[in-house]
């Protein structure tokens, strides 16, 4: 989310990870995807991204760095985003550097 911690700030991509995963790209091989948990995934995004756009509800998302545990089918904020909740990003510019994101002439 703007202005608040990113995967970088937060631990959970790293430069390394990145360019590993640079190398593997495409060679999914025998790890094929999991169409309904990405579908979960998806869906939640979309939500999120509409309660930004046009609130649906009186809950504001936060933080947008939740976990999925395919296997107890939950889906729930990630306990480490509560070490770096107010850190300020770094990598990112500020909500102003964005853009408009209401898109208005």
């Amino acid at each position: 989310m703007p202005e608040k911690p990113c995967f970088k700030c937060l631990g959970f991509i790293r430069d390394k990870d990145l360019d590993d995963e640079g190398r593997r790209y495409g060679e999914a091989g025998g790890n094929p995807q999991v169409v309904w948990s990405n579908g979960v995934l998806a869906s939640t995004a979309v939500g999120i991204f509409i309660q930004l756009l046009a609130p649906w509800c009186p809950i504001s998302p936060g933080s947008a760095f939740l976990g999925y545990d395919g296997d107890r089918f939950t889906l729930e904020h990630d306990a480490r985003f509560a070490v770096g909740v107010n850190h300020n990003c770094e990598h990112f510019g500020s909500i102003g550097d964005l853009g408009d994101p209401f898109w208005k002439p």
